[in-house]
């Protein structure tokens, strides 16, 4: 594994669809990967499926970071689709 690569969860959806699992900080306006998985750290979880739908579920307070099936189950359920493009802050418009 190269330092830029971090470790992953794959989880398969009754339907058979398949999400790669991330345990991420959500910092600076951005994701980083956590080194571990499950990450006692993390803020979020991301889902990413192969045809590049992405999914973020943000964790409670004190909320156990489990991988067990029935919770990846619940968190996919509970996550908000992200954005396919980059923010930009320049088309913001004014209060």
């Amino acid at each position: 594994m190269t330092p830029r690569q971090s470790p992953a969860q794959i989880y398969v959806e009754v339907d058979g669809v398949r999400w790669r699992v991330h345990d991420c900080l959500f910092t600076d306006g951005r994701f980083r990967r956590c080194a571990s998985m499950p990450s006692p750290i993390a803020t979020s979880r991301v889902f990413v499926a192969a045809d590049g739908a992405r999914k973020s579920y943000r964790f409670k307070p004190r909320e156990d970071r489990t991988l067990a099936p029935g919770a990846l189950h619940e968190q996919l359920r509970a996550a908000g689709y992200l954005p396919t493009e980059q923010y930009d802050p320049s088309t913001r418009e004014a209060r």
